[in-house]
């Protein structure tokens, strides 16, 4: 008689209850970790990519709005670890029943770091329907020195599991560490060179990447695909009174239109992916490298602008 795994046991058992969506992958792996964000995903892989598979489900649209199906969470209950990010990032624990042995989160006493995500303003876009960005911010791994310790954790983990080799991990976790060391000293170059100037983001989705690196830092709320209302307009102009920012911060492209009036504006628009969930050409390295690359193109610009 053919055997099967135990977690896709699990997995089909409770799946099965009603006509539920199936785990993705359903191959047989002996070393299963679940992660909740691509952030986690490219960190853990990072740290071993040969004898775990790491399994961050499909998500449309930000994973920190992600509601897990039946299928996903039999994966979950079935894995051999679940990693997951913390500082009120997954909302969905709140309904959802884990193995608490085997569930690690990779802020854990850290918490002193944790910042407030600014106002308290609900709004619709995408897939996630109606939200919030108040209460705590979950973009921690903006912080780059932060996403470092989050990357001990999740080594620690897997090492104390018995899911990857000792060895191997600490040398994997320096070489990562080393990565995010890089991009941490240059937005600290960045913030540096800014020396206070103001900047908006068009989402308050940037708080830990603005205490680090010092960035002063106001937002609205706007969708890279829309455009802004009267209301929101005045708002922006309302800001800019006491707030003269000269770029907006971007969770993805805004249209030309957008572009063009911020422009009219004075402000130029600039790209800072938080690449929350997984991207589509590249990785987290790529994404981030990209994102200081456009800062720092904007700092060069305006400095040459300055001495003419």
């Amino acid at each position: 008689m053919r055997s099967f795994p135990s977690w896709l046991l699990v997995a089909l058992a409770l799946a099965s209850c009603g006509r539920q969506e199936l785990p993705e992958s359903e191959v047989s792996i002996e070393k299963r970790v679940v992660v909740s964000n691509y952030p986690l995903a490219w960190m853990t892989g990072q740290i071993d990519s040969d004898g775990i598979e790491v399994y961050f489900p499909e998500i449309v649209g930000d994973p920190a709005f992600w509601q897990p199906s039946r299928g996903q969470i039999a994966v979950m209950q079935a894995a051999d670890l679940i990693l997951l990010n913390g500082a009120g990032y997954e909302g969905w624990r709140l309904t959802t029943s884990l193995p608490e042995s085997r569930v690690v989160e990779s802020l854990a006493g850290l918490e002193e770091r944790f910042l407030e995500s600014p106002g308290k303003v609900e709004h619709r876009h995408g897939p996630e329907g109606v939200h919030s960005h108040g209460g705590l911010a979950t973009t921690t791994w903006l912080d780059f020195s932060l996403a470092g310790e989050q990357a001990v954790r999740l080594r620690d983990a897997l090492v104390e599991r018995g899911l990857v080799e000792a060895t191997s991990a600490a040398e994997n976790l320096a070489a990562l560490r080393a990565q995010l060391d890089g991009l941490d000293a240059r937005m600290k170059a960045v913030g540096k060179a800014l020396a206070g100037a103001p900047l908006v983001a068009s989402h308050p989705v940037y708080p830990f990447l603005a205490e680090r690196y010092e960035l002063n830092m106001d937002a609205v709320h706007w969708e890279p695909g829309g455009f802004p209302d009267a209301t929101q307009w005045a708002e922006l102009e309302a800001l800019l009174e006491w707030h003269p920012a000269e770029v907006m911060l971007w969770e993805g492209p805004p249209s030309e239109e957008v572009r063009r009036e911020l422009e009219e504006r004075g402000i130029e628009s600039l790209v800072f992916d938080p690449c929350g969930n997984r991207p589509a050409a590249g990785d987290f390295l790529s994404v981030m490298t990209e994102n200081v690359e456009r800062l720092e193109g904007f700092l060069a610009g305006r400095y040459t602008k300055l001495q003419n």
